[in-house]
């Protein structure tokens, strides 16, 4: 699930989705998209191509994503879309 926000003079775009980890674990996911508003390219906030970003862990880059996005957006925002998505989910048909 994703919705658009604005502040200052940037738009944003948060999507949560729920990622398998493995058989056992499943995880809510947060992306963060963001653009200058009236632009029409939105671009990752997070850059998973920068070197130093590649060479963390896989736990610091938990820990890098999750600092970063939190920084530049309210936490609220983040647990709205959450909810937008529990809310999709429920209304969902059982398959056998």
């Amino acid at each position: 699930m994703r919705k658009k926000y604005a502040k200052g003079n940037n738009e944003y775009l948060v999507g949560v989705s729920l990622r398998h980890i493995n058989w056992d674990d499943t995880v809510f996911e947060v992306t963060l998209y963001v653009r200058l508003k009236g632009k029409r390219k939105w671009m990752s906030f997070v850059d998973t191509d920068d070197y130093r970003y590649r060479n963390l862990g896989i736990k610091e880059r938990i820990e890098e994503r999750k600092t970063k996005i939190t920084s530049e957006i309210p936490f609220e925002w983040i647990e709205e879309v959450k909810q937008m998505e529990i809310d999709r989910i429920s209304k969902s048909e059982y398959e056998y």
